[in-house]
């Protein structure tokens, strides 16, 4: 009680409170913790700086509650190390920092789709996973991936915009249905029908397989073809 009623005074108190408050992030008891969280927050941009440099703690606890305030917060200077968070050998701090950075939106796109494209699997697996949360403004960005010399990366971006389900993802999808990699191809093909599925009750744009003629796509656009949507 007398720890809690102390964070609740450094609340009041504000920016010469943040070492203190950052230090109760690594007691054990939960709740002190939360309260010490909210409170950084309602500090805000003053302790971003301070938040940044805990970030190299070893306490686990303390690296993930800096995460999750860092997206509270919301000031994209910590992104960069809201990304190299996204390797921790902590899943949960993984996670926290994967769910700060999806936060951030449009200006977390670029780094995640870096990260998607170079980093460990670990870091894969949480950059796709930020993007599939950020949704249509990641499109553009995991759209560029589909050219990757990788088939790896084809294929997990083609998954990505497959789940994303933006329609402005199924022309360059349609491009790979002609990949050299037959894993390519099949996922390009079943994310097309993800989209399809997504945007069942709107009209999307006739996507011509690769190898018809381009007659084809002009009878359609005249309305003398059937939409596969």
């Amino acid at each position: 009680h007398v720890r809690m009623a102390a964070v609740e005074t450094l609340c009041i108190i504000g920016e010469d409170s943040i070492d203190p408050l950052i230090h109760a992030l690594g007691e054990g008891d939960e709740q002190l913790r939360q309260r010490a969280s909210y409170a950084l927050v309602a500090v805000g941009p003053p302790a971003v700086d301070r938040l940044i440099e805990s970030m190299q703690n070893e306490n686990p606890a303390v690296v993930r509650s800096c995460a999750w305030i860092l997206g509270r917060i919301g000031d994209t200077k910590a992104i960069p190390h809201l990304v190299g968070t996204m390797g921790h050998p902590e899943r949960n701090v993984r996670r926290e920092a994967c769910d700060s950075l999806a936060g951030m939106g449009d200006a977390a796109v670029l780094p995640l789709a870096r990260s998607f494209r170079d980093g460990e699997v670990p870091v894969r697996h949480c950059a796709m996973e930020a993007l599939w949360m950020i949704g249509g403004p990641a499109v553009e960005h995991v759209s560029d991936l589909l050219t990757d010399p990788s088939p790896d990366i084809r294929r997990r971006a083609a998954l990505l915009l497959g789940e994303i389900g933006a329609r402005s993802a199924a022309e360059p999808l349609s491009r790979l249905l002609g990949d050299e990699n037959p894993s390519v191809r099949r996922i390009a093909f079943e994310a097309i029908e993800m989209i399809r599925t997504k945007n069942r009750d709107t009209k999307a744009p006739y996507i011509a397989p690769p190898g018809k003629e381009r007659s084809e796509r002009g009878e359609h656009e005249k309305g003398e073809r059937p939409s596969p949507w």
